[in-house]
């Protein structure tokens, strides 16, 4: 019977029957369908089907929605069915529905097969791609309404195809073969604004002798970058342009075509006021005549933020290379300032250079921002800095571009060194002051009642954060009067016995109080614990998990919130707070919500962050072995996360949130979600490049974990923090923090945790070049694994072991032990994994004289690693590879693979790059040492 359907996902959704179509119902119907092929052969929580169909809003009859719809599907899939009858097809499980499909029955399913063939065998690829590609009909799910489609596990499911193209046209111009290009066209057209899928048809073309076709694809995407994204082709894509026009004796492009990022925050729709400052900045900040720092100045809540905002809006034309903006943090009220690394690092990203080409020291970010600057006319506004040290970092070596820095300090350093022209707000006078009211509530309300606009412009000190949240209750107020709006913050100011202490909070607590008092008790609670929260912005989940509400119900005190000035929602869906007003609503908490209250809400706050993170962690490595972990805390609401892609991009969105989640954990008493949470973290940061961070969150992690006595979570902590170490090159650190982990599993008999540790040690030992302890090690971690039954990390240690021989000479014992590590891995599935122990393997037949098959073992691990994108360890085999083929006197072919060796490096800007330049010169041609991942640890 299961042989008679067949299912579409690939295009519009369909099914067959014995060779017919089969009525799948409306779209609402055909998008439940959607879901369970997106999720073939696996238990779909009914809660997602709800997400996918409703979003955020969902009826009250969802539920019962949903398995009406699960029963008309399963009558259109097998109408022979009786009433109650479930049928062999869509199934109950795991909380929700399974659709029982294989690959050949699902499109999908095929589709990964083939694909994973392709991969596997050079033989067949191109046929196997061929195959893959043509299975698709156009966009993944069409027809069930595209916000449906915009579900993370669609996308990624449209990533697989996209890739699977990249992959394609790769053996096609490694085999100078136009068999492939017609569907590789195809999925670009369908893609385009994807840039190395265009730059490989773009090779494709031209290889085949399309020139003028690859010059006009070209003219298209860069066209519509500029359109729809407002950025010039990246580098991949231009050089593959500049190879064509070499042949047609076209001067290429001389200078590398950057990004254009516009990072300015979006510009008041009316602003108004400060026409002397601005004529004043007008005057002196002009590009081109030095690099000019304008340090705006003035107290919380004067405005500094949208003056500076404003203006760079003014001026943003005489900046064609785009706009830079990032927010320090210097005076927010939960201390979590941005580091200037983390600033820089985020900088560099939108100037087009990857995570991992970002060198990890301050100074080495500092001088890489300037390279990317020099010649260049950018606009870059540093806001809330904290004082002159945290601003110079960030400043560009660039004559052609303009800094402007807000801050509450008068920032004298800037002044002096640099030359910063000084700008001081001073508080609204009374006509600017009027003027704003009058933007927002209207001229002839406040014409009707002058005494009453003066009393409101007097109790609001001149501080535009003040007049702004008053004219937003009052404009959303119309039957108030402005005497009763008057009365109401004169009486606010009574009740809170207002101290003339000179702290900025203390001058508008009346205004907020008003505007607070006004609240429904649900807003009011929400804007309370808002204060708690210490990351800079938070997601509508977080806030919902944070106050205890449904997604449903956190909807209404969300948008009063926003209505009524006290939070900013942001274009990314995400909420801020300004530091004043954070303020006032902690000390607000503080009075009214007992401590157990504001307890709880930290802990369901964290709660939230801690298992999105895990969820999201298994996403991006299911191999990694998880801590012991617990189920949510009741009221805490979590985000849907069913794919790698998703994942990635939840990480990122939340990255400083989940750093300040850690700290406010370990700072309230969470020791063990604070452990937990960092373990969370740790994968991400790891494969990001996030280092530096990775060891900050392990340090708060180890710390609480210590607190509690849990030795388990401690040595985990300690390890994840000591591999960032070896990556940073502080070795002495990651060795007595794994000698340490070493400890603490052998006090509780953990052998896994024992063999990582002593895995770790020996890869700091290989780093230093004593391969014999490194030996040794591995050794130790063998005898662990093995006694623990992990074959998985039994095979890793095996590799470990086979490379330390092989840096002992010991070249017939590594190659072995590589093999049968191998043998594990392919047994088990993993590709990452093989690709180092191949290496490995590689390297004991190069020094075996057996050069051929050191060749394809390099090859072979090549292909691997360029399926997981693992740049660096690529140019290590590449390496490898170019020194056996000199070894084999074939020294064309060694110097094409130490070429594309180096031109990774070169791009990662790793200081290998100079040892295998030194390889390209015909003096030098000594064979490298250094393994790929350490022996795949």
């Amino acid at each position: 019977m299961r042989g008679r359907l067949r299912f579409s996902l690939l295009g519009p959704v369909r099914a067959w029957r014995n060779g017919e179509d089969v009525e799948l119902g409306p779209p609402q119907q055909r998008a439940v369908l959607a879901v369970l092929l997106a999720h073939p052969d696996q238990p779909v929580p009914i809660t997602q089907i709800v997400d996918v169909l409703w979003w955020r809003d969902p009826p009250d009859s969802a539920l019962n929605t949903v398995h009406r719809m699960i029963g008309q599907l399963r009558r259109a899939l097998e109408p022979e069915l009786g009433p109650r009858e479930e049928g062999s097809w869509l199934v109950r499980g795991g909380g929700g529905y399974r659709l029982r499909v294989d690959a050949d029955s699902a499109d999908l399913l095929q589709f990964r097969d083939l694909v994973a063939r392709a991969r596997a065998s050079r033989g067949v690829a191109a046929q196997s791609y061929a195959r893959a590609l043509q299975l698709w009909h156009g966009p993944v799910a069409d027809g069930i309404g595209a916000e449906a489609r915009e579900r993370p596990f669609f996308t990624a499911i449209e990533r697989e195809y996209v890739v699977a193209a990249r992959e394609a046209a790769d053996v096609a111009l490694a085999a100078r073969d136009d068999e492939l290009l017609p569907l590789v066209e195809l999925a670009a057209d369908r893609a385009i604004l994807d840039e190395p899928l265009q730059a490989r048809l773009v090779s494709l073309l031209a290889l085949v002798g399309r020139q003028r076709d690859a010059l006009a694809r070209f003219d298209a995407v860069r066209d519509r970058l500029r359109d729809d994204l407002g950025l010039d082709p990246g580098g991949e894509l231009a050089s593959a342009r500049d190879v064509v026009l070499r042949p047609l004796h076209v001067a290429p492009r001389t200078t590398e075509e950057l990004p254009r990022p516009a990072q300015l925050p979006a510009d008041l729709p009316a602003f108004v006021g400060r026409s002397a400052e601005i004529e004043a900045i007008r005057t002196y900040a002009l590009p081109g005549r030095s690099v000019v720092v304008t340090a705006i100045g003035g107290m919380a809540g004067i405005g500094k933020t949208s003056f500076a905002v404003h203006w760079a809006h003014q001026i943003a034309d005489q900046f064609p290379d785009g706009q830079l903006y990032a927010n320090l943090r210097g005076f927010d009220p939960g201390g979590a300032a941005a580091l200037p690394g983390d600033v820089l690092m985020s900088f560099l990203e939108a100037l087009g250079v990857s995570s991992e080409r970002i060198p990890h020291g301050l100074d080495a970010r500092a001088a890489l921002f300037r390279s990317k600057l020099a010649g260049r006319r950018f606009l870059v506004v540093l806001d809330n800095a904290r004082d002159t040290m945290h601003v110079r970092p960030l400043l560009p070596g660039a004559a052609t571009s303009l800094v402007m820095v807000t801050s509450r300090d008068t920032l004298a350093g800037l002044v002096a060194s640099q030359g910063a022209w000084p700008i001081v707000l001073t508080p609204m006078d009374d006509v600017e002051a009027w003027a704003l009211l009058s933007t927002r509530m209207g001229r002839a309300r406040l014409l009707a009642e002058p005494e009453a606009v003066e009393q409101i412009v007097a109790a609001c000190a001149g501080l535009p954060i003040g007049l702004t949240v008053v004219a937003a209750r009052a404009a959303t107020r119309p039957q108030l009067s402005l005497r009763e709006v008057s009365a109401g913050l004169h009486d606010s100011a009574q009740r809170l016995d207002i101290l003339t202490t000179g702290d900025p909070l203390t001058d508008v607590r009346a205004v907020f109080s008003w505007s607070y008092h006004a609240l429904t008790d649900t807003a009011a609670r929400l804007f309370r614990l808002l204060g708690l929260h210490t990351a800079p912005d938070i997601s509508a989940d977080a806030a919902a998990s944070l106050v205890g509400l449904t997604r449903a119900r956190l909807q209404d005190p969300l948008a009063e919130l926003a209505e009524a000035a006290l939070v900013v929602k942001r274009t990314d869906g995400r909420y801020e707070m300004h530091d004043l007003m954070r303020s006032y609503a902690r000390e607000t908490a503080g009075h009214t919500d007992p401590l157990a209250e504001r307890q709880a809400a930290i802990a369901r706050l964290v709660d939230h962050y801690m298992q999105a993170a895990y969820t999201a962690a298994r996403l991006i490595n299911p191999a990694r072995m998880a801590m012991s972990w617990t189920e949510p805390l009741a009221q805490v609401i979590l985000p849907t996360l069913s794919a790698r892609a998703g994942a990635f991009a939840w990480f990122e969105g939340e990255h400083q949130a989940l750093l300040a989640a850690v700290d406010l954990a370990a700072g309230n008493g969470l020791d063990r979600p604070a452990a937990r949470l960092a373990w969370a973290l740790s994968g991400f940061f790891m494969v990001s490049a996030h280092w530096d961070d990775l060891v900050r969150a392990a340090t708060s992690g180890s710390t609480a974990a210590r607190r509690t006595g849990d030795n388990e979570a401690e040595a985990t902590a300690l390890r994840e923090r000591a591999n960032a170490f070896t990556l940073l090159d502080r070795l002495d650190d990651a060795l007595a923090d794994m000698e340490r982990s070493a400890i603490l599993s052998r006090e509780i008999d953990d052998l896994v945790g024992l063999g990582k540790a002593y895995l770790g040690i020996g890869m700091v030992n290989d780093r230093r070049r004593q391969h014999r302890e490194s030996l040794h090690y591995a050794e130790l971690a063998i005898d662990a694994f093995r006694r623990s039954g992990q074959q998985h990390d039994e095979a890793k240690a095996l590799n470990a072991a086979g490379w330390a021989h092989t840096q002992l000479g010991e070249h017939d014992l590594a190659r072995n032990l590589c093999q049968k590590a191998l043998s594990m891995l392919e047994a088990l599935g993993d590709g990452l994994g093989q690709a180092f122990t191949l290496d490995s393997i590689g390297c004991a037949n190069q020094q075996l004289g057996d050069y051929d098959e050191a060749i394809r073992c390099f090859d072979r691990s090549v292909e691997y690693l360029r399926q997981f994108g693992d740049r660096y360890s690529e140019s290590a085999v590449l390496t490898h590879r170019g020194d056996a083929c000199a070894a084999a006197a074939d020294l064309p072919a060694a110097r094409t693979a130490w070429h594309q060796a180096l031109v990774i490096l070169e791009e990662l800007q790793h200081p290998d790059a100079e040892a295998v330049r030194a390889k390209l010169n015909p003096t030098d041609q000594r064979p490298a040492t250094h393994g790929v991942g350490e022996g795949g640890q």
